[in-house]
Formats: structure tokens, C-alpha cells, sequence
């Protein structure tokens, strides 16, 4: 299998339930790659902790934002760049609306985001998405009480990297 760093540009398009996304061209040539983030990776995995990262889904299953798309492909890249790694990818949500709306929202999230993975290459088989809905904050928000930043820092992926 050719390196994801080496495969031209392509365009994507992902069916998953109602979701259609339509993915601009993201790789060239490592551009669009963000090294920070790529840095944090490894160094949380190499210190067997877990990353968390913003990630903003949009209501009823919509993930359709340039910020978004460049964090995939870095979590991409590290990941075809570390085959002998696998994670469990947890999507988690903010406390607004229904827990048990919240959990099976952020279980088709994980769906949605390791059918990206898969369609760039990688390996189903090394990838456990898990939707963890609203129950594990990293910012309080006492009866869903908060300022808008807790509710975005809430909303976030978490990569656990599983032996």
C-alpha cells in the first residue's frame, strides 16, 4: 500500500445514514497537515495518555468544516505513519439535549469519523469507535448551565491508544 503522503489528490464522499459529506481535495503534499497536533499525538501515546481534541460536530450529524477535515487527516497520518498502533476513538458531546439522544449522536459521529479513516487507507480493524454522549466533560456545567466555551470544549474526540 502507497503512503498517504504520496497519493495524489482525490476527492471523497461519504454516505453514512443521513449524512452526506463531500470532502475537498485534503492531501498535498503534507500541507494540510497540522503539526502540532500531530506532535501532541505522539507524544501523549508515547506517555500512554489520551488525546483529546476539539472537534465541532454540528446538530444532527454533520461534521462539514475545513478545521475538522485537517484534524482527520493529521490523526490519518500519524496513524499510516504508526501501523503498529490502534486506538479506541471516543466522540463526546456537550450536555444539551437527551442523554440518550447525546450517546447514540456521538456513536454515529464515531461511525462517520472512522469511515474517513478507512476511506484514506487505514485499517477498520485497528480503529474502535465508541460514542460516549455528554457523560465524561472535561468542563462542568451544573444542570447543563454554562458558557458557550464549556459546551465547545465538551464537544471533542478523544484517541486512547489500545495495546
Amino acid at each position: 500500500m502507497s503512503s498517504i503522503m504520496n497519493r495524489p489528490k482525490w476527492y471523497c464522499v461519504i454516505i453514512f445514514s443521513t449524512l452526506l459529506l463531500v470532502l475537498t481535495p485534503l492531501v498535498s503534499n503534507g500541507q494540510e497537515i497540522d503539526s502540532i497536533l500531530f506532535s501532541r499525538i505522539k507524544e501523549n501515546f508515547e506517555r500512554g495518555k489520551s488525546v483529546n481534541i476539539e472537534f465541532h460536530f454540528y446538530f444532527d450529524n454533520q461534521f462539514k468544516n475545513s478545521l475538522n477535515l485537517k484534524k482527520l487527516v493529521t490523526i490519518t497520518h500519524f496513524l499510516d505513519e504508526h501501523r503498529d498502533i490502534n486506538i479506541e476513538l471516543r466522540c463526546h458531546t456537550d450536555c444539551q439535549g437527551r442523554q440518550d439522544y447525546l450517546i447514540a449522536f456521538s456513536q454515529r459521529q464515531a461511525k462517520i469519523i472512522t469511515s474517513f479513516l478507512v476511506a484514506y487507507g487505514l485499517n477498520e480493524a485497528r480503529i474502535k469507535a465508541v460514542g460516549m454522549g455528554g457523560l465524561y466533560p472535561i468542563e462542568e456545567c451544573h444542570h447543563c448551565k454554562c458558557e458557550d466555551f464549556k459546551h465547545r470544549r465538551n464537544r471533542r474526540i478523544e484517541l486512547i491508544k489500545i495495546e
